[in-house]
Parts: structure tokens; sequence; C-alpha cells
């Protein structure tokens, strides 16, 4: 019990009152804002060691988030944030990554998750809304609208005479795709090197380049 004892003095000696109860760290600070100590034997933050130290271990996959930041309106967050440098423990939740990121209105998926239409004006119904791994949203109408716009557009002549391995753009050699063309040589190659590739990792046997 020595050292949470210890690293409370530390921190409480390097904390000043803040608004709505928060305590700001005085101390020195990492590139992201946040104050920094040590704990237990290695550098962390200072919410971090004060949790640590007057709560408990933050669960595995978990991370802290700054309750006091997320019902502070008028923060817009940042290096300069001075929620950032509060250490306060009540002021202080374990959440996912996910959830952490999605609750700041001043990240893009925070924004992003709070909208109820998107950029075109879909709603964001539960049907019509795709949610990426990283917790952005993305609307399957609009989606759905670009590859029928790609499908559906004309063909365009090749830029150039031959592709860039040399392969002259023939109307038997050339692969329409919407407004999209490709060399059917080269598509044959990737597709056959694809192929070998996949029986080599089937039997052990390396192909060459």
């Amino acid at each position: 019990m020595g050292r949470p004892h210890g690293i409370v003095r530390v921190l409480w000696s390097k904390g000043v009152a803040g608004p709505n109860g928060c305590i700001i760290w005085t101390g020195s600070a990492d590139r992201g804002g946040y104050g920094k100590t040590r704990f237990n034997g290695k550098h962390t933050t200072a919410h971090q060691a004060a949790y640590e130290a007057m709560v408990g271990p933050v669960p595995e996959g978990m991370e802290l988030d700054h309750t006091c930041h997320t019902r502070d309106r008028s923060c817009n967050g940042g290096r300069t944030c001075q929620h950032r440098k509060c250490f306060n423990p009540h002021h202080l939740e374990p959440v996912t990554p996910k959830e952490n990121t999605l609750r700041s209105e001043n990240t893009g998926p925070g924004q992003n998750y709070r909208r109820e239409v998107c950029a075109n004006g879909h709603p964001f119904t539960e049907a019509n809304t795709h949610i990426r791994p990283n917790g952005n949203r993305t609307c399957r109408e609009c989606a759905r609208l670009s590859v029928e716009r790609r499908v559906q557009s004309p063909p365009q002549p090749p830029k150039t005479e031959t592709c860039r391995r040399g392969h002259r753009f023939t109307p038997e050699n050339t692969y329409q795709n919407g407004a999209v063309n490709t060399c059917r040589e080269c598509r044959r190659a990737s597709q056959a090197d694809y192929r070998a590739r996949k029986r080599a990792r089937l039997t052990g046997v390396e192909v060459a380049r």
C-alpha cells in the first residue's frame, strides 16, 4: 500500500482546483496534452495513475473517459483541453475505445454518430446504416447510388494507346467496367498469378515472381 499512498501525495502536490470539481495536473504533459508521471515503475498519465491508485485497475480492453469533458459542451478538445489534465477519479470512467470516441462531440466519428441524416439527406435508419470498424457510419443508399452511377456511366475511350505494361488497348484487349478501362492481358496475368499463389499456399511450394 506504500506506493499508492506515495503516488497520491505526488498527484496532490501537483494538482490545483479547476472548474466543476476538476483537479488539474500542473506538472509536465505528453504530446497529447495529458499529464504524465510514473506509477509502479513505468511512465503513465496522471489520470491513469490516479484511477489505479484510488479506485483500482482499468479493466482489460477498456480505457478511461474524462466524463467532465463529455459534459462540457463548450470545450473544443485538442491538446490544450484542460480536461485532459484532470485526474479527479470521480471524473474518470472505464469505457471501450469505441464508446470513448463516440462520446465526444469533437471527433469526426462522434459528430457523425449524432447526425440523423447523411450529407445527401438520407436518414440514418437501422436498415440504411453501415457501421465501420472505427465507429464511422456510412449511408447504404449513397453507396448503392455510387455503384449504380459507376456501372451506368458510358465507357470512355482509353487515354493512352497502351497499358502501363505496353499491351495495346484494342477492342478485344479492353475490359470495360462502367467508365473504367482495364487491359485484359494484364487482368488475365493477374488472375493467373493469384491462382498460382493460392495453390502455393495450399501446397507449400513457393512461386517465383
